[in-house]
């Protein structure tokens, strides 16, 4: 991950996500019906939204910047609430919010599926978090598997070949019943307005670009000035039929802290995370206007002190020839290496363990 520049003389929390391994066979998919199909009704009436819908000349320039889209739908409540739920899913990754605060605790979502076959969808129970009076949805989209760059796999498979793609997309509902008996749904529609955000670059394999002085302080909130973003797009979505997730979703699990942040060369730092896993890091630093910082996953370190990569390369092709040098004491463990800004006191990293959780459906 890289973030290119961060604001002056503020505190910023990045969350760094790693990437897992993706095995795949050739599978068959038609999208020719992209009508919504739901096995209940729970998001019935909804619309799959997104951005404008551009045509894509070249795939190559998906490797260009493509800022993560934000949208946002203001709405009021005026009477006394029994229940609001809230039913979500994408086609691609998603993030939602309501009054700028994170709705549930599930990451990656939804489940990987054939988009074009099956979407899971999820359900949260927002009630104790909306407001008499005004409120404000908002979203994130993330590009995950239904908009991945043309990596050739092993040196030959376009991982866009075998999958359905398109620009993100997503639908959702948010349902009130209130006490006096009376319903209310907010929907997905061309009512929701959306403009790009801070995240410029996003793919599963390679990571993300974040850019701090793109964020857009209050987007998620009520009254703020969206009169120069753009009207959300009606899709007819990537034609899978909508089903409720069954299974434990992907959360934070365990908080770990590094064992060891030691400095390399060049203002690089290494981080000994002491453990292998998969899941996404914390950290808190500062630095002036126009720094970047580069962070860089690996499982082993070179000889000379500095990460070995390699061991976490998307379909990476070895040569016969090769020599990869021996690993040190620290295989088996994840170890990151960044480049620091000029102000380093003061960096706390820690790692947030994410999995499929498990543990709260067992007896």
């Amino acid at each position: 991950m890289q973030i290119r520049s961060i604001k002056k003389r503020q505190k910023y929390l990045l969350v760094l996500t790693l990437l897992s391994c993706l095995i795949f066979s050739e599978c068959n998919f038609s999208a020719k019906d992209n009508s919504i199909i739901i096995e209940n009704h729970d998001l019935i009436n909804a619309s799959w939204i997104g951005t404008q819908d551009d045509s894509l000349s070249n795939e190559t320039l998906l490797y260009e910047e493509n800022p993560a889209p934000v949208f946002r739908k203001e709405f009021t409540v005026n009477n006394d609430i029994h229940s609001a739920t809230l039913f979500i899913t994408a086609a691609g990754y998603y993030s939602a919010s309501l009054n700028g605060k994170r709705t549930g605790k599930n990451y990656l979502d939804p489940a990987w599926t054939n988009y074009a076959k099956r979407i899971y969808y999820s359900e949260y129970d927002i009630t104790a978090d909306i407001k008499q009076g005004g409120n404000c949805l908002g979203v994130t989209l993330g590009n995950g598997f239904y908009n991945p760059l043309p990596l050739k796999m092993w040196g030959r498979l376009n991982i866009r070949n075998f999958l359905p793609t398109g620009k993100p997309v997503f639908i959702a509902k948010l349902k009130i019943e209130y006490r006096n008996g009376e319903t209310e749904e907010i929907i997905t529609d061309n009512s929701w307005k959306f403009f790009y955000g801070p995240i410029i670059k996003n793919d599963v394999y390679l990571g993300e670009v974040y850019d701090a002085v793109s964020e857009i302080e209050g987007w998620g909130t009520v009254g703020f000035d969206d009169s120069n973003w753009k009207g959300s797009v009606v899709n007819k979505g990537p034609g899978g039929k909508l089903q409720k997730a069954f299974f434990p979703p992907v959360q934070i699990t365990d908080i770990k802290v590094p064992v060891s942040i030691s400095p390399v060369t060049n203002g690089k730092y290494l981080v000994d995370m002491g453990v292998n896993f998969t899941g996404i890091y914390r950290i808190h630093l500062k630095g002036e206007s126009g720094d970047t910082i580069s962070f860089r996953f690996g499982e082993r370190i070179y000889d000379n002190g500095e990460l070995n990569p390699m061991t976490t390369v998307a379909g990476q092709i070895k040569e016969p020839e090769s020599a990869v040098p021996e690993p040190l004491q620290l295989h088996g463990r994840l170890i990151v290496m960044f480049l620091a800004i000029k102000q380093t006191n003061g960096i706390a990293l820690s790692l947030l363990i994410i999995h499929t959780d498990i543990w709260k459906f067992q007896d």
